[in-house]
């Protein structure tokens, strides 16, 4: 059994995230500026990370809205779509690789919140 990492924590994943608002504005201009994501390219993965992290935020925020289950679904469906993503094309695993065995006990939920922060620690150093 392994711990939850720091960054695997929803409080943690999430405290330096943009406002929600401005994350959603951003996730629909990656959406209408790539069309529709069939290419396997950097920004389809930017898309689906961005757009599992927003899904993750809704579903298990302190302010979690009334159609939680709804965005509990969703989280899971667009976590999976990330993770395969990247097994795929051998991307992501900044901490733990996509093989590794933590994401059996964590659920693909973590494994967004790893890259998310991966992603969001870059994108402000960089």
């Amino acid at each position: 059994m392994y711990e939850t990492p720091a960054p695997f924590t929803y409080r943690d994943a999430y405290a330096l995230a943009p406002d929600m608002a401005d994350e959603l504005y951003d996730v629909m201009q990656l959406q209408a500026h790539a069309g529709d994501h069939t290419a396997d390219s950097p920004e389809k993965r930017e898309f689906l990370l961005r757009r599992a992290a927003i899904y993750d935020r809704y579903a298990g925020g302190p302010d979690a809205p009334q159609w939680k289950i709804d965005a509990d679904s969703e989280a899971i469906h667009s976590a999976v779509q990330l993770f395969d993503f990247d097994k795929r094309h051998h991307m992501g695993g900044s901490h733990y690789d996509v093989d590794h065995e933590v994401w059996k006990e964590q659920g693909l939920r973590a494994y967004v919140r790893q890259e998310y922060v991966t992603w969001l620690t870059a994108r402000t150093e960089g």
